[in-house]
């Protein structure tokens, strides 16, 4: 029940003092000191909205409570008054919409005024001191919401289907919210992904928000562009200018990660591995597959001796494949016999360190007093995969007479060797025969070796070829073309003071880098063949 009255005659006993706060008649009587507060921020001139959004506390459990809303003048004022119920902690929150006061905007004189206030009716006298209400014409534009994004950052992607989490407030209940996601491609021009929800009674939203495939996501540029925003706005029933809206928020994409370079698991080949003493004659012809596409590659001659070994090394560059080939004629390591203890012994690999690293097989070269009289097998440099399926044969001599010779082919596979046939031929009265076989399965390009060891004499003698699908013909001769050499560095000598094979490893890979420039596989390489020992 609402009653509009003079206030003198609706507050028993009570003084109306400035800013329409109720004091009791005498200090003596004075009420324990209850609270109200009030959650709306200002109503507009002719209604009280929804209501007053008030809450009361500090009353006795479960007791009456009046509530008094004033309109104060400059020599009179008027209330309107209804009752609640206080809960069993002495509190309760609602909404009064007073049909007896409408709020008016004060004039010059700073009349009318309004205030809010509560006293109990039952249980101990309590008073809730008045609180002021505020009336004030409504700010021009939309009325202020809140729009929050759970994540704000997303990934680079062409199809951006990863959703957009949001949540909302300050809307009219019930409302079709438009939620967008607007991305500005320059100043002046972008495009956007509208998506609408429905507030609940609370004037609350909640969704995701999904741009879809097709819809890139790209980090900004140079310019600073593009820029991803989401903001949400409610417009009214039919169209028109906006009843709320929220502040953009800015989201943030995260440049896509760069792609770890493949690994690379490089095959090299040599011509001929055996050289006659003091003389590399016209160098080490090699091909070496499977490395980086224009990557920087190591060529290196390695040179043991107890305490001090050498490396000499040139860099070349890989063709786009991935392919290197050349030939490298060491200046400052000899090809020296090998002493008692069978040093020095010579190896030749190559290796790269960027954009992945990686060493390829390694291959022992022999320095003896006449390379024509060792043992050797020969045969092409280049063979044709169809032909290697039909079968080949490779000669050999310098074994041992009419002695038992066994061979094996292999290949590698990922760093590791894979024998791919093998067999036995016996070499006639001068040491000589002929070895056959065949490999099947073969791609371009692939690295093959093969080793013979005379079973009487312990002869050994190996080298390597590649197969092909084509042998490349030289369009001057029509003949067989020799593969044009990589472009190469000057040659280089590091002798290190120490054996590699036998250090402690601990930095070694970093003292490699610094004395070689570059050839941190050199340390690599000395390790590994250290494990196999």
């Amino acid at each position: 029940m609402r009653t509009r009255h003079k206030f003198w005659s609706a507050v028993t006993a009570a003084l109306m003092v400035g800013g329409g706060v109720l004091l009791p008649a005498t200090a003596a009587s004075a009420a324990p000191t209850g609270e109200i507060t009030v959650a709306d921020d200002y109503f507009v001139p002719g209604s009280w909205g929804d209501g007053i959004d008030y809450t009361i506390s500090g009353f006795t459990p479960d007791s009456q409570v009046q509530l008094l809303l004033s309109r104060i003048e400059q020599n009179s004022s008027i209330a309107d008054f209804t009752f609640v119920t206080v809960d069993s902690t002495g509190s309760f929150t609602g909404k009064w919409a007073s049909g007896a006061i409408s709020p008016e905007l004060p004039g010059e004189s700073g009349y009318p005024r309004y205030t809010i206030s509560a006293n109990s009716t039952s249980g101990d006298p309590i008073e809730a001191p008045a609180v002021p209400l505020v009336i004030q014409e409504a700010p021009a534009g939309p009325r202020e919401a809140v729009l929050e994004i759970a994540d704000t950052t997303f990934p680079e992607t062409a199809n951006w289907t990863e959703p957009i989490v949001f949540t909302g407030s300050g809307f009219t209940p019930g409302a079709t919210v438009t939620v967008t996601l607007n991305v500005s491609s320059s100043p002046s021009g972008g495009d956007s992904v509208p998506f609408q929800v429905t507030a609940n009674e609370q004037g609350e939203i909640t969704g995701e928000l999904v741009p879809g495939a097709g819809f890139a996501a790209t980090p900004p540029g140079d310019s600073g562009y593009p820029q991803y925003s989401v903001g949400a706005t409610e417009y009214p029933e039919g169209g028109g200018d906006p009843v709320a809206q929220s502040e953009w928020v800015n989201l943030t994409i995260e440049p896509a990660p760069e792609p770890e370079p493949e690994p690379v698991t490089p095959v090299i080949v040599v011509t001929d591995t055996v050289f006659t003493a003091g003389s590399w004659g016209t160098g080490i012809a090699y091909r070496g597959t499977g490395f980086s596409p224009n990557a920087e590659v190591f060529v290196v001659l390695e040179a043991t001796r107890v305490g001090s070994p050498e490396y000499e090394f040139i860099t070349v560059t890989a063709d786009a494949n991935g392919n290197v080939s050349g030939t490298f004629l060491p200046q400052e390591i000899a090809a020296e016999l090998p002493d008692d203890s069978g040093n020095p012994q010579y190896y030749f690999y190559l290796g790269q360190e960027e954009p992945t690293f990686g060493i390829s097989n390694e291959i022992r070269l022999s320095v003896v007093e006449d390379a024509a009289t060792a043992p050797r097998v020969g045969g092409p440099e280049l063979v044709q995969i169809s032909d290697l399926a039909d079968g080949v044969q490779f000669p050999f001599a310098n074994f041992g007479p009419e002695e038992e010779v066994a061979f094996v082919v292999y290949r590698y596979e990922n760093g590791e060797r894979v024998n791919v046939a093998t067999g036995t031929a016996t070499s006639n009265a001068d040491g000589a025969g002929v070895v056959e076989f065949s490999v099947d399965g073969l791609t371009a390009d692939t690295a093959l070796f093969i080793s013979l060891e005379g079973l009487d004499s312990g002869l050994t003698a190996e080298r390597s070829f590649t197969a092909v699908v084509a042998l490349p013909t030289d369009p001057g001769t029509g003949g067989p073309a020799a593969p044009a050499p990589a472009a190469q560095s000057p040659a280089r000598l590091v002798n290190t003071g120490m054996d590699l094979a036998t250090a402690n490893t601990a930095g070694l890979a970093a003292l490699v880098l610094l004395l070689v420039g570059g050839g941190a596989f050199v340390a690599a390489r000395q390790v590994r063949r250290s494990e196999q020992k």
